[in-house]
């Protein structure tokens, strides 16, 4: 695989791999750097990639291994010299004032599943991320992630399980 075919691939698929980066790292500067990180490793692994065989979800691959080895390191600093980070502020976007309301309700319930999204396990939240934000298959998934089919199925049903439970502790059962 030659540069342009790289470049090729980061024009077809440098969207969806930037949102899953961004929803597996959850902030930008940490997507940024796992989007850059990933597309490097494309072009280091540019032979093993091929264009009929699905090469988003080979991206997606890389890009959950990558974050996946510096979760695991950033867990051991974690353990060994502790800190907690800076809370930020809660922003909103006001789409139109007659439904301001509604609006600010839906932001709230969408930034209060991401907050229970992102506290899961990896091995719940990658599939989660996978299937509903990247929006691939279970066949899919299974490849990226070199499991059984079974296996993500399992994870996805104890993955909105515990999203149910957890959801509706906090008062948004629907």
């Amino acid at each position: 695989m030659e540069r342009q075919q790289i470049a090729t691939l980061v024009e077809q698929y440098g969207n969806a791999v930037y949102g899953f980066c961004l929803r597996l790292a959850g902030t930008r500067a940490a997507a940024d750097d796992l989007y850059q990180q990933t597309f490097l490793k494309a072009v280091e692994l540019a032979h093993k990639i091929n264009p009929a065989q699905n090469p988003k979800g080979f991206l997606l691959a890389l890009a959950a291994k990558i974050w996946q080895n510096c979760y695991v390191k950033e867990s051991r600093r974690k353990r060994i010299a502790p800190c907690e980070p800076f809370p930020l502020e809660d922003t909103y976007e006001l789409h139109d004032s007659s439904n301001l309301q509604q609006s600010l309700e839906e932001q709230e319930e969408r930034q209060v599943l991401r907050g229970e999204v992102d506290r899961l396990k990896p091995a719940f939240r990658i599939p989660i991320v996978l299937y509903y934000t990247s929006q691939l298959s279970i066949s899919q998934i299974a490849t990226i992630l070199h499991l059984p089919k079974g296996t993500v199925k399992s994870r996805l049903f104890k993955a909105r399980s515990i999203l149910k439970q957890r959801l509706e502790k906090s008062g948004y059962a629907k």
